[in-house]
């Protein structure tokens, strides 16, 4: 889709909403900052003293999860940690709940997950809690999105919060510039973490 867009001839200004990519003369780009929420995520876990930190994820043929996978990588370099599990996938909360069960049996469950989406860190969460390996208790699991009701998850999710209202605003800020031929400060629009409960301080074995 993304080529389709980039390589289409357009007479008038062109805006996808892509994070991590460049913008070309026929088409702008604008995002949320999704590769800092996704540092933002991982820096969290490091910091509750968890080293052995996977990172379930979304399609790499998404922008969306190839920025959020690099901001899981850059995070645990600049900690002097070397990225290790990490598992691709659809998003979907039955993917992840798959990919749990498949954890379990194989005994690689991580001390903390860093999951590409809240839906993806509901999959895992069911398919540990079923199994009996409790979150936080024995592993610490953090999305991404703030979905709604991510709160009222068991147990309450922490995540990264997206700003849609600011992201869809700028975005049309940034189109009518371009329309209007003015310059516009395209500075990604910076996520917040949400710190609920789905994750803890490491205990002394992890």
């Amino acid at each position: 889709m993304a080529a389709a867009v980039w390589n289409a001839t357009c007479r008038v200004p062109v805006e996808m909403i892509a994070a991590g990519a460049s913008s070309t003369p026929n088409v702008f780009t604008y995002s949320e900052n999704q590769e800092l929420g996704a540092r933002l995520a991982t820096q969290h876990l490091i910091e509750l003293g968890h080293r052995d930190i996977a990172h379930i994820a979304g399609s790499m043929d998404w922008f969306d999860g190839r920025v959020r996978k690099r901001g899981w990588e850059a995070a645990l370099r600049d900690a002097g940690l070397t990225p290790g599990l990490c598992i691709e996938g659809d998003w979907s909360p039955k993917w992840a709940y798959e990919t749990g069960l498949r954890l379990v049996r194989e005994g690689r469950v991580p001390q903390a997950i860093f999951a590409a989406s809240d839906h993806t860190a509901l999959g895992l969460i069911r398919a540990f809690t079923e199994n009996g390996i409790r979150v936080p208790e024995d592993v610490s699991i953090v999305g991404f999105d703030d979905v709604e009701g991510s709160d009222y998850f068991l147990p309450p999710l922490t995540t990264v919060r997206q700003d849609f209202t600011a992201l869809a605003l700028m975005s049309t800020e940034v189109l009518l510039g371009a329309m209007e031929g003015r310059d516009v400060d395209r500075t990604p629009i910076p996520p917040t973490l949400v710190v609920r409960d789905s994750a803890r301080q490491a205990t002394s074995q992890t």
